[in-house]
Formats: structure tokens, sequence, C-alpha cells
């Protein structure tokens, strides 16, 4: 049987699994278990959260990502939600024997593209 280690007795030369190993790299978070933090794109997770609608919050975190004003976030997911749901009628006339997957190929096919 082994014993546990605790957190703080933890180092990378004694540490199971990944303990301590950098397996990503990222913009969008940071974690610091030690301190319990949770930072989204530099900010705590508790001065986002009850603070931004949805599309506030993906707003954030897509900063320099997307150049989509976060006035316009509603408006353009909610016609993404049409033109998904659109697909759903492919998806559930798709044969009986398909795969997840194969019915998820099919459905995504069926979408259309935003005009442009």
């Amino acid at each position: 049987m082994t014993t546990a280690l605790k957190h703080t007795e933890l180092t990378p030369a004694n540490a199971p699994g990944l303990e301590g190993i950098i397996v990503a790299n990222t913009i969008l978070s940071d974690v610091d278990g030690t301190k319990g933090e949770l930072l989204l794109r530099g900010k705590s997770i508790e001065a986002l959260a009850g603070h931004l609608s949805f599309e506030g919050a993906i707003a954030h975190l897509w900063q320099d990502l997307v150049s989509l004003p976060s006035d316009d976030l509603p408006r353009a997911f909610g016609a993404a939600r049409v033109r998904a749901f659109a697909g759903v009628a492919a998806m559930q006339a798709a044969p009986a024997g398909l795969t997840v997957f194969e019915r998820m190929r099919v459905g995504l096919s069926a979408l259309s593209l935003p005009e442009t």
C-alpha cells in the first residue's frame, strides 16, 4: 500500500502522475492549485462569476481572438442556433443503424454557412 503525500510535500521528484508537469500553455486560463486560484484571461473567477452575462464571459475569453463586439454576440449566437436546429431534422431522418458519430456527421453536413 502506498502512502498519499500531502500537497505541501509534493515536489516534481516525488510527485505521482503528472504533478508539477506542464502539459499545455494557454492564454485563456491559469490554475494555481496551491493558492486556490483560477484566472480567466488574467482575471480571477470571483471577479467574473455573477458579474458577466454568458455573452460577456465569451467576449472576455475571445478577446483578441475573434473580432465580434460583445453587443453582437446574442444576435450571432441566435443565428447559429437557427442554423444548428435546421440540421436536427437531417439527423432525425438518418437511417436507424448509424452510430452516434455517423449521425453527428449527417447533422454537421446539413449545417448551412452564414451568408456574408
